[in-house]
Parts: C-alpha cells; structure tokens; sequence
C-alpha cells in the first residue's frame, strides 16, 4: 500500500526546511539510501522531482539524478555505490544518520568464509566442576543448594528457589558463567536481580546469596538490572567494585580496552578504585584508567549509546575505529592487526543481526577503506 501523496510532499518539504522528527528523518533517508519500496510511489512525477532536488542539494552528479528520472518502480530501484557513499558520508557526518545494512546493494568486502552475527551461547561451570553448554540444553538444568537452575528456549539462565526449607548456605557454591566470542546471554540471579553479557565476558556468582553483601565477578561488559534488596549489591571487576542497593547500570571493563566505564541508568552507585570514590546520579559515567588515577565522571551520556549492544545494535558515537574493531573481534570471533589500524572515527548505527560483510560494508561505504576477510581475520587493505 502505498503513501499518500500529499503526506509523502509534507514530509520531504519538513525533511528539506529541517523540521523532520526522527521518525520522518529516517524514513526520507530510507527513501534516499534504499529506495522507497512500497511506501512511495516513484512513479508520481511530482514527488519523483523532490527527491532529485533534495538529491542536488546534496551533490549529486546530473547523471545520476537522470538515471533516477527514469526509474518507474519501487521494484526496479537500484542504489549505485556512488550515491550510497555520498549520501552516506553527509548525513553520517552532518545528521547521525541511523544505518541498516539489510536492503542496500553493493560491493561486499573481499571474503573466504563469511562470518554469521553472535548468538544466545555460553558455557556455564557448576560449583561440582560440571560444564554445560548453554545453546544445546533446554529446560532444568541442576539443582543446587536448594536452588533449581532452568534454561528456557529464549537464552535465559534462571536460578530459582524451590522453597526456604531447602536453601543450603554453602559458602563454596559459585557458578559461573562465560560467554564466548560470537556469543551472548542473559542470566536471572537467584535474588531476581537480571544479567546480560556481551561477548567474551563472564560472571561468577554464588548459588544462593547470604550474609550482608550480594557480590558478584564480572570480566568484560555487563549490564544490570538489580533487584531491591536490605543486602548491598556489589560487582567487582578487577580492581573496580560497583556497589548498589536496587538500580540500572552498565560496565564495559575488558582487558584490552584503554579504560573502564561504568554507566548508571538508574538509582545510584558507588564506583571505587584504590583509594578514590565516586557515586555517580542517572546519566553519568565513571571513566577507569590505571590504579592511583581519579575517577573521572562523565555527565549526560547518551544512555541508549551504552546499551545498545544489549538492544542489538552497534552504535557508534564519533567512536575510534580501533574500538569498533574490538567490538567486531568479539561479536563475530575474528581476529584484526591492532597495529593497521587508522585513526578514524566513526557515527552510525548498524543492527548487530547481520553478518560480518555487512557491517563491514557500511564502514567502506563512509571512508576509504577496504577489507578483507581471511578465514578469521580481517585484513584492511
């Protein structure tokens, strides 16, 4: 079904006078990177002329807005690399534009094997030394100190109580949990409190929860989601504790990344390093680098940048290209040259459901860079 016309006119006219909400940005800039498929009949002159104009405004060459002129079909639409990249490059630079590789057409990197985006698997260790493979087991798992330990279908580890008369304290009963690279997973703790892990992270936690303080052992990036609770909640990593009582919060502390962040959604938190301290308020972000250092604390963070790895996207706020490799190491098991690396940096964000090539793709589309993908690395070129 296609869009009205008189709609279609009203949201390139607010589109091209910048008054467009992030609803019509988006879909104008659908239009001009992908085609308008269904939505917009290419066929009506009129709004056909609007898209070439908005098009000249860009920079576009008169050879391309002829061929445009002469499309007749949302079916017959093709994107040329060309307008993708100019496109691509102003709007990524000057409007933040929101990138989603699945319809574009274009020129995939160089590849032997492509590589599928993470998906729900980890490797859980019980207290009695048994590893589990999460991804190839559904259902109850064990039973252990009373609490009863059940992967359900959707990739969530759920520790539940069977009953108070059963709970056994047993100050020796950890599990944890590990994600590999290519994969991720969400965990429900025994006092409700909720998980999520990015790849190549870990959580050691006990079986049930006693004495005065819930803590836990993270090792790369999670997200939080803890339970109100009388007991102090508390996740070390490191050298970093985070203690909380109920709240929201995010901490990236791999080790191969220049600094720590935790970041607060919610409630509040008290970030500690050596001898420094910091509580941070919603909407704020402790910055770690080496032991003896302050805490630097930034205000009015882009709360849905930090967590877009667990809402599954890539989103890259004028981030380094080095740090968006490492992310891409971790999500798809591959392997890139620290050393051949540019200094670059990039905005945009990416769905993290599409294969390797994909998101390879965008980040040529906007530089001039090329790739390749060798087995399990990457090789710029």
């Amino acid at each position: 079904m296609t869009m009205k016309k008189d709609i279609a006119e009203e949201i390139l006219l607010k589109y091209k006078n910048g008054e467009a909400n992030a609803e019509e940005q988006s879909q104008v800039e659908r239009w001009l990177l992908y085609g308008a498929d269904e939505e917009l009949d290419l066929s009506d002159k009129e709004l056909l002329d609007d898209l070439v104009s908005l098009r000249e405004r860009m920079g576009f060459s008169k050879s391309k807005q002829r061929s445009l002129r002469s499309l007749r079909s949302p079916r017959s639409y093709v994107l040329w690399k060309g307008i993708a990249a100019a496109v691509a490059v102003l709007l990524t630079v000057a409007l933040g534009i929101i990138l989603y590789p699945k319809k574009i057409r274009y020129n995939e990197p160089q590849l032997a094997i492509d590589k599928p985006a993470a998906t729900n698997s980890a490797r859980l260790a019980l207290s009695n030394g048994t590893e589990i493979e999460l991804d190839k087991v559904v259902g109850k798992i064990a039973k252990e100190s009373g609490i009863e330990i059940t992967n359900d279908q959707d990739g969530n580890l759920v520790y539940n109580l069977t009953g108070h008369g059963d709970i056994k304290h047993d100050p020796l009963a950890f599990n944890t949990i590990k994600t590999p690279r290519g994969g991720h997973y969400r965990l429900i703790l025994p006092d409700g409190s909720k998980v999520w892990l990015n790849a190549e992270s870990s959580l050691r936690f006990p079986v049930s929860f006693s004495g005065t303080t819930r803590r836990v052992e993270l090792k790369g990036e999670g997200y939080f989601e803890v339970s109100k609770s009388r007991k102090k909640f508390e996740v070390a990593t490191g050298n970093i504790s985070v203690e909380v009582l109920g709240t929201h919060f995010n901490i990236n502390a791999y080790d191969n990344a220049e600094q720590h962040t935790v970041s607060l959604l919610e409630g509040r938190v008290n970030v500690r390093q050596g001898k420094f301290n910091r509580i941070l308020k919603p909407g704020e972000q402790a910055l770690l680098t080496e032991v003896g250092h302050e805490i630097n604390v930034r205000t009015d963070i882009d709360t849905e940048a930090v967590t877009a790895w667990k809402n599954g996207v890539f989103q890259f706020n004028n981030t380094e290209l080095k740090d968006i490799m490492h992310e891409l190491e971790r999500w798809y098991d591959v392997d890139v040259n620290e050393n051949n690396i540019p200094r670059k940096k990039f905005n945009g964000t990416i769905s993290r459901d599409v294969k390797l090539s994909e998101v390879l793709a965008m980040i040529e589309l906007t530089s001039n860079l090329h790739f390749k993908i060798e087995g399990r690395s990457i090789i710029m070129k």
